[in-house]
């Protein structure tokens, strides 16, 4: 039982991320309400808002803070059934799962490589791209690496956000 600002008594919500995968799951995957775009939850913790942004990620929804109402997540362009890469990534995100303390390393190993998924393309680049336009040109096609040989990096390259600096001037 904790006491909010305003003095009123509240139980803070039971946390499972497995619950919350499968609301994910059936809000992604709902056609029956195309028009249906966020998903409400309620007030978490500071741990557990971060696992379930590392969940949003795999999924390919967008969390946002909406006022006192707790996190909201938004479809997105990319958000869409899990992969088989997906599933496995949260799996491993449930596995190590925690509901209160610090982050033990392996959760914040999964944490992280599930915010990089986010920021790595799931779809190929349409083909009226300007910069897949050029590669063909130049004479490359899907499933070639980079380079002269053709020998070089064939996935996408992993952006890698850095949230260790805050604030204006930095």
């Amino acid at each position: 039982m904790m006491t909010s600002v305003l003095g009123q008594s509240h139980t803070p919500p039971a946390f499972s991320l497995a619950l919350l995968k499968d609301r994910m799951a059936s809000f992604v995957g709902d056609a029956s309400q195309p028009s249906r775009t966020a998903l409400e939850l309620p007030r978490y913790t500071k741990l557990q808002r971060q696992q379930v942004r590392a969940l949003a990620a795999v999924f390919g929804l967008e969390p946002r803070a909406c006022g006192r109402v707790g996190q909201t997540l938004f479809k997105t362009k990319r958000a869409g059934p899990l992969t088989a890469a997906g599933e496995a990534q949260a799996q491993r995100l449930l596995a190590c799962s925690i509901t209160y303390g610090r982050p033990t390393a392996q959760l914040a190993q999964e944490m992280q490589a599930a915010m990089n998924q986010r920021t790595t393309l799931t779809t190929p680049i349409a083909e009226t791209n300007k910069g897949s336009q050029m590669l063909r040109q130049m004479g490359w096609s899907q499933g070639m690496g980079l380079g002269v040989r053709g020998q070089g990096i064939m996935e996408p390259v992993p952006v890698a956000l850095k949230h260790n600096r805050h604030g204006l001037g930095h």
